[in-house]
């Protein structure tokens, strides 16, 4: 009965650091990032959706944004402490987008100095629980914004 009580503890508080971690999202990063690419963004370059689409973002897709992070830094921990570093201390040389991206959309503000350490951990941990969809993982931000096409 103690082991049970103990896993519905820690499901609880995980949950509990998931749904912070967003929130800080929502109320921190979103101004700039969106959550997933919008639907324009799917249809392609070239395409008018696709332009009106990259014209309509401030900063990469935060989905975007944390697969990358994901494959330059796979495991949890590494993964965390780069997103708490970085948000506090960005640096292009630092930056797991390609260079284009920096290009397009210019260096973020250190944000993290005005967060605590723990909801700089929050949101990184939300961060690396973000899974983009398999058409999302095959697409190219294009229009030299995020790094892909010209």
């Amino acid at each position: 009965m103690k082991k049970l009580t103990l896993l519905f503890a820690l499901c609880a508080i995980t949950g509990l650091f998931g749904a912070e971690g967003e929130a800080i999202f929502k109320a921190k990063c979103s101004a700039c990032h969106m959550l997933t690419p919008p639907a324009g963004m799917m249809k392609g370059p070239g395409t008018p959706d696709f332009k009106n689409a990259m014209a309509s973002l401030k900063a990469p897709p935060m989905v975007k944004v944390a697969q990358m992070a994901k494959m330059r830094y796979p495991e949890k921990e590494s993964f965390v402490n780069f997103v708490t570093d970085y948000i506090t201390n960005p640096d292009a040389s630092k930056t797991v987008c390609m260079k284009k991206a920096i290009k397009g959309f210019g260096l973020m503000p250190p944000i993290g100095k005005s967060m605590s350490d723990a909801e700089k951990k929050a949101v990184a941990e939300w961060m690396y629980t973000l899974k983009p969809s398999k058409k999302m993982q095959m697409m190219k931000c294009g229009a030299g914004k995020c790094g892909g096409g010209k």
